[in-house]
């Protein structure tokens, strides 16, 4: 393709990305935390900034709006907008605040230990550990509904673990599920009867 054509071709694309950002900034800057907003506008100037736009008014005030999104308080309604706007910040060339980070991280953590079965002790113990790093992650994971049935899965594994220690009547692995047990949430009733077992086993014989 001659040098002209190719001209012409970054000339035609300009053409379309200029109003194309223009519009995505508009969108973002109207402070709706919309995740499609917020991942359009990134991806756009990641293309402006490929094409040239460096120093542009319209490049600026694109970033300015991104930035500016990811100040103020979040709620759980608004996770999905914080994890695309880390997703695009690279691509958009503005630097996160560090918080928005960690709740980011903390939501993906979260989903992954909530995703494994949570059958064995380790499975449990990421998950116990990642709904407590939730919890003190912000309204916006705090509140979240994978927080909420992440707890509700700890729990329920935390009981399984429990009972299962208590029919092996093996007293270190009562109290090594019942750790975790309490560390999860789990009931008082529950709780009680793996501390007999650990009681009764403590008790002198005669």
């Amino acid at each position: 393709m001659a040098q002209q054509d190719l001209d012409a071709a970054r000339s035609l694309i300009s053409a379309q990305v200029v109003p194309a950002l223009t519009n995505a900034t508009a969108a973002v800057a109207a402070g709706s935390r919309s995740a499609e907003a917020i991942a359009s506008l990134g991806s756009l100037i990641k293309t402006a900034t490929t094409l040239g736009f460096e120093s542009t008014s319209q490049l600026a005030a694109a970033r300015a709006a991104y930035a500016g999104q990811l100040e103020g308080n979040f709620s759980a309604s608004d996770l999905a907008f914080i994890e695309k706007a880390v997703e695009f910040a690279d691509s958009a060339g503005v630097k996160l605040p560090g918080d928005i980070f960690s709740m980011a991280l903390s939501a993906k953590r979260v989903r992954a230990a909530a995703a494994q079965s949570g059958d064995t002790a380790q499975e449990l113990e990421r998950l116990v550990a990642a709904v407590h790093e939730g919890e003190n992650a912000g309204p916006a994971v705090a509140g979240s509904d994978d927080l909420a049935a992440a707890k509700v899965k700890a729990k329920a594994k935390a009981v399984e673990q429990l009972q299962a220690a208590i029919s092996s009547a093996n007293a270190q692995l009562v109290k090594t599920a019942l750790d975790v047990a309490v560390t999860a949430g789990v009931s008082a009733v529950d709780l009680e009867a793996a501390r007999a077992v650990i009681n009764a086993q403590a008790a002198p014989s005669f």
